[in-house]
């Protein structure tokens, strides 16, 4: 199972490595995770010394040390400001829970799945995940500002934006 490099074998540093563990199955458990996981010498290293302090199965060191990899969150930011002086005047008297109310029906009406948001008096930010990212595509970047203005606007002139 050792050769050089990753992918179907086990690395020369990574063997080194298993080789402390005194048993023939704790070093087989690890190399199988190095194969299935992706592990590297050095998170090798750090499941056999968290086996060697904490006495744990070597299951449960391989798996916290695979949890302690970074994970990274994909996050979209939509800004867009509010141009019509009547919207503007009208978001001027409702409370930021008001106003974020009204962002929310607008977001419900445009389609934006995954979004959340917060209205000011002239601008207005969208954020989420990659649910948010694949609806942004679906309506289309370009329109969504003035999707979203359209909306604020029917919302005051229709006197919803009061709850």
């Amino acid at each position: 199972m050792v050769d050089w490099g990753r992918g179907e074998f086990v690395g020369f540093s990574s063997a080194a490595e298993l080789v402390r563990l005194a048993d023939s199955e704790d070093r087989r458990v690890v190399a199988e995770a190095v194969l299935s996981e992706h592990l590297t010498s050095k998170e090798v290293r750090q499941v056999v010394q968290l086996r060697e302090r904490s006495g744990r199965a070597v299951p449960d060191c391989v798996q916290e040390v695979v949890g302690m990899r970074p994970v990274v969150e994909k996050r979209y930011v939509f800004m867009g400001a509010v141009v019509d002086e009547e919207v503007v005047a009208a978001l001027g008297s409702l409370v930021q829970a008001e106003r974020d109310a009204v962002l929310a029906g607008a977001i419900r009406a445009v389609g934006l799945r995954g979004a959340s948001g917060r209205l000011g008096k002239r601008i207005f930010t969208l954020v989420g995940a990659e649910k948010f990212g694949e609806s942004m595509a679906q309506v289309g970047r370009g329109s969504i500002e003035g999707l979203i203005r359209a909306h604020l606007r029917e919302s005051v002139q229709s006197g919803s934006s009061r709850s």
